[in-house]
């Protein structure tokens, strides 16, 4: 019985050295993104995933994006567990995992506010645009008010339902439905994600992270 769990161990201790741990957190990122794509669509809204535009020369890596007749959300998923803190004013956030490391990261706020003036130019649409930040490792948060929602992915629902009751559907519904399809191709069309883009993002993603002390 020893030997028959050895045997099942050494693939287990071989694949944990082999996978860094910059790539289980990209599996891990992922798993966070699927799981608030997953909510988003069973609210109703059209959603895009992982998409890379470019924007006045430069890179714009946008999580998801939501459409309906009412919004449009620009959502940005964060993966980062443990104490999240920080202020709408800061540059920099700062995570206190469970084992007691600490880093920072570049503020969450900003970045999805960069992405919503890049969507607002690209898409050129009259539908509203509603920026939101989601935790997906239900962290604890400790963030100061800031005009764009900063919320963990255990609230997700709940905004989601009292975005869509406070705004109800207006004007012609034929015409709403044209500005979705309008930008739900325009976005299919100016999506550029590739293997390439995606690496060159992860890589800028972790220069703007790193560990203050152990």
């Amino acid at each position: 019985m020893l030997g028959f769990v050895i045997l099942l161990s050494v693939p287990l201790l071989i694949y944990l050295f082999k996978v860094s741990p910059e790539k289980r957190a990209i599996k891990s990122g992922k798993e966070g993104e699927k799981r608030v794509s997953r909510i988003l669509r069973r609210h109703g809204f059209r959603v895009f995933d992982d998409l890379i535009f470019k924007e006045n020369g430069r890179t714009v890596q946008i999580d998801h994006i939501a459409v309906s007749q009412d919004c449009l959300l620009i959502v940005e998923t964060k993966n980062h567990g443990g104490l999240i803190s920080g202020c709408s004013y800061e540059k920099s956030w700062r995570q206190i995992t469970p084992a007691g490391r600490i880093y920072t990261f570049y503020n969450p706020v900003w970045q999805n506010y960069g992405h919503l003036k890049a969507v607002e130019e690209l898409l050129e649409t009259s539908i509203e645009l509603i920026p939101v930040v989601v935790f997906a490792s239900d962290p604890v948060l400790n963030v100061g008010r800031s005009d764009m929602l900063v919320i963990s992915v255990d609230e997700l629902d709940a905004v989601l339902k009292e975005v869509k009751a406070q705004k109800p559907t207006k004007g012609n519904p034929k015409s709403a439905n044209k500005d979705v399809i309008y930008v739900c191709e325009r976005i299919k069309r100016l999506n550029c994600n590739s293997r390439k883009e995606f690496k060159l993002h992860i890589k800028s993603v972790r220069s703007k992270q790193r560990p203050l002390f152990n």
